[in-house]
């Protein structure tokens, strides 16, 4: 780079490029679709699982295969938990948020399980939309000791949080316990007995008994700005993130297309049959009585998919070092991983016709393998997006606007004419372009106007992988978590 200029003193000096061409660019890091996805990751390969994806895609109104596999993934979990149980006391329940744009696909999951479910005689497993108060979730345990509640918009309900004294902070609380209760016991709140007879204390206490592995699932949706923008420090400090399958999709919006009935393949309706044991009523019926103990399924892991789990567990803990030197807490966020990855391989074990009723290293390294995508996709995001004041938030906007703009830069004239620049005043824009320019993420470079010959100064992004030595603290970029 022979144009390159030294114009610090520094042990680190920051090179001075004057020319676009000399300068390291940030490239087409995949913001805008899901090219990064490994195919494998888009498929259910076990048993009737291509049937339900395929179902799943034609009945939406805005198809997307990254949503389609979460939904399949969150139907499965609710279907067969309380029932199906690895050799290492993993159950299938899963807390899951759908990240995309509005009009990406995410919006008909919601109407898809419930369809499914009641085709399939398990309509009593969809839960309803929240909970008022945590006694709620107890109750509505007692009501269904395995059920799905699906939240329309996380990143509002967690935005609700940030107010002290909501009872959202208390409903965060008890699904984070109960995350981990799947094969144990979730005891009811304690209520206060002061001026209640003791006989009335009795009778109440009767009716609190403990369930019996509660298997309670969750299905989240949220845009991406809403949800990034909502999280904080203490959702990756306390854990309460990594107890959730993050799936975002970065799919544009598609125009809608009609809708047609599609009745649901009998594959799936004589699977959720035999997986469930409906051919046997009293088993069946004891699955939804919250203080006996559930008939259960037992799919022992063979010796090579211990060997996966034993691998992939070092590889997350790995990761998770990784990541916290990057930024403090994010390594929180592969912690689960493999909890999660065993969920999934049960359901991919349930799944399969193998006669031995093993769970398979292959059942484990395709769950692994959707896992890991996912985790890193969400790590990215959060690493990029999350923000701590309003200043980051609207730096971030303007980063990732010159970014999208690429080699071609945005010129100090187009800014003071297009959003998003145009919400901020002079001395605003002035501040975020100089607090990008210190931390060597943009510079103001002599770039191509995209007509021959001609040429101009503009505002470019710079690539934050070859600029992080210059710079005094972590950069928010998206490839450095992947290396």
């Amino acid at each position: 780079r022979s144009r390159l200029q030294v114009v610090s003193s520094s042990p680190n000096p920051m090179p001075k490029p004057d020319r676009a061409e000399d300068a390291p660019l940030w490239r087409d890091q995949l913001d805008d679709q899901d090219r990064d996805i490994p195919p494998d990751t888009l498929t259910l390969p076990f048993g009737c699982g291509p049937d339900l994806l395929d179902w799943l895609m034609a009945t939406n109104l805005h198809p997307n295969p990254v949503f389609a596999i979460q939904t399949a993934r969150s139907f499965l979990a609710v279907a067969l938990s309380r029932r199906h149980i690895s050799s290492m006391r993993n159950f299938t329940s899963l807390f899951a948020v759908m990240i995309g744009k509005t009009a990406s696909g995410k919006e008909d999951a919601k109407h898809q399980i419930e369809t499914l479910l009641t085709e399939c005689g398990l309509a009593r497993l969809i839960g309803g939309k929240g909970y008022s108060h945590p006694s709620a979730i107890y109750t509505a345990l007692q009501d269904d000791p395995k059920h799905l509640t699906l939240i329309d918009e996380m990143g509002l309900y967690l935005r609700e949080q940030k107010n002290t004294q909501s009872i959202i902070n208390l409903l965060l609380r008890e699904y984070m316990e109960l995350f981990g209760r799947a094969h144990g016991l979730h005891h009811a709140p304690r209520l206060s007995g002061l001026g209640v007879a003791k006989a009335d204390r009795e009778a109440v206490k009767k009716d609190r008994a403990p369930i019996i592995k509660p298997a309670l699932n969750l299905l989240a949706m949220s845009t991406p700005e809403t949800l990034w923008a909502s999280l904080s420090r203490d959702h990756l400090d306390s854990g309460f993130l990594n107890r959730f399958l993050l799936v975002e999709s970065r799919a544009p919006r598609t125009p809608i297309r009609p809708f047609m009935p599609l009745a649901v393949p009998d594959s799936i309706k004589a699977f959720i049959a035999a997986a469930t044991g409906q051919d046997n009523p009293l088993s069946m019926a004891q699955q939804f009585i919250y203080d006996l103990e559930p008939p259960l399924v037992q799919w022992p892991l063979t010796d090579a998919a211990l060997q996966a789990m034993q691998a992939f567990e070092q590889k997350m803990l790995k990761l998770a070092e990784d990541w916290d030197r990057r930024l403090p807490g994010l390594g929180n966020l592969s912690l689960r991983a493999n909890e999660q990855a065993l969920r999934l391989a049960v359901q991919n074990a349930a799944l399969d016709d193998r006669s031995d009723h093993r769970l398979h290293d292959d059942h484990l390294l395709h769950a692994q393998q959707y896992v890991e995508t996912h985790l890193v996709r969400a790590g990215d995001s959060i690493y990029r997006y999350m923000v701590a004041s309003p200043f980051e938030a609207n730096r971030n906007l303007v980063l990732e606007a010159l970014r999208k703009a690429g080699p071609v830069g945005i010129t100090d004239r187009e800014m003071r004419r297009n959003p998003p620049f145009t919400r901020f005043t002079t001395k605003e824009l002035d501040d975020l372009l100089t607090s990008l320019k210190t931390g060597w993420l943009i510079d103001r470079l002599n770039t191509r106007s995209g007509k021959p010959g001609k040429r101009r100064d503009a505002w470019v992004a710079l690539d934050p992988n070859e600029t992080a030595q210059y710079c005094d603290e972590p950069l928010p970029n998206s490839d450095s978590l992947n290396q």
